[in-house]
């Protein structure tokens, strides 16, 4: 699942504290994550299927968020500024468990955690469905009526 990764600062006036992180935003739900200092990501292999990347939210909307929801928790020290310094994706890995009951459901979990992620059900449907579209589009249909990837 595709995430915009956003390296942040946040400082406030009068102390020579600065903060330092990363905030990962899910684009299509706006699904947020700060992420640990010490995080490192990983380089995708060469034979993932990747989802599609959605276009990344407005920065002022970014900014809101990091404020809002990443930052406000500090309330002694609460920045004055936050400073966001160029977005790149970060790809987090996702198993996609299949429940049959009454009907088929999905159960996404976290593969760097191991945990049932169902906040991002929603999300990671809908980027299935644009990497099927995305599919098809690429297909071309040769003479014979064959399609070709």
């Amino acid at each position: 699942m595709a995430f915009w990764n956003y390296p942040f600062r946040a400082s406030r006036r009068g102390t020579a504290r600065t903060w330092t992180g990363h905030l990962a935003i899910e684009p299509i739900k706006r699904i947020t994550a700060v992420l640990s200092h010490g995080v490192r990501p990983e380089a995708v292999p060469e034979s993932a299927t990747l989802l599609p990347v959605a276009e990344p939210p407005p920065a002022d909307e970014v900014q809101r968020v990091l404020f809002w929801e990443a930052l406000a928790r500090r309330r002694r020290d609460r920045p004055d500024s936050v400073t966001l310094d160029t977005p790149s994706v970060l790809y987090v890995p996702y198993w996609i468990g299949y429940l049959r009951g009454r009907n088929w459901d999905l159960c996404p979990v976290d593969a760097t955690t191991g945990k049932i992620d169902l906040a991002i059900k929603d999300a990671l449907v809908e980027a299935l469905g644009a990497l099927d579209r995305v599919s098809a589009e690429e297909a071309t249909i040769t003479p014979g009526g064959e399609s070709k990837p």
